[in-house]
């Protein structure tokens, strides 16, 4: 896995989002997400509402989010938000992400990844779900 010193994220994260109950489980979930987008460049992911909410804090520390993206992952991951928070077409994407992670780290974390029977359902409404990434 991606392992990289993201204090001033997680702090900035924190100050954001000051209700995140574990702000390490979000960092490391979100560390994992980006394993997955370095080993599979060129497919579209669907995400997690709050990990979409950190990878937003590191986004904003440029130089570093640069960095990152070319020491760890090989190239710079462009961020991509979804039109739409609930579709068919996320769905598909959010079921490859869990599916990719699975394999990669077995058990997902489901406070941070919903199932997908759970935003189907709604749990994930008010803007929590639905962002995406591509290398393009």
């Amino acid at each position: 896995m991606i392992s990289w010193e993201l204090q001033p994220v997680t702090g900035a994260f924190v100050a954001a989002n000051p209700f995140t109950e574990d702000v390490e489980a979000v960092r490391l979930e979100y560390l994992k997400f980006m394993s997955i987008v370095a080993e599979n460049p060129g497919v579209s992911l669907g995400m997690s509402g709050v990990v979409d909410k950190y990878w937003h804090e590191h986004i904003l520390y440029t130089q570093d989010y640069r960095n990152f993206c070319n020491r760890k992952v090989g190239y710079f991951v462009d961020h991509a938000p979804g039109s739409t928070p609930i579709g068919e077409e996320f769905l598909e994407r959010y079921r490859r992400t869990i599916r990719l992670l699975s394999n990669k780290f077995g058990e997902v974390n489901t406070r941070i990844w919903p199932t997908v029977e759970d935003l189907e359902d709604g749990f994930c409404s008010g803007g929590n779900c639905g962002n995406s990434c591509s290398k393009d």
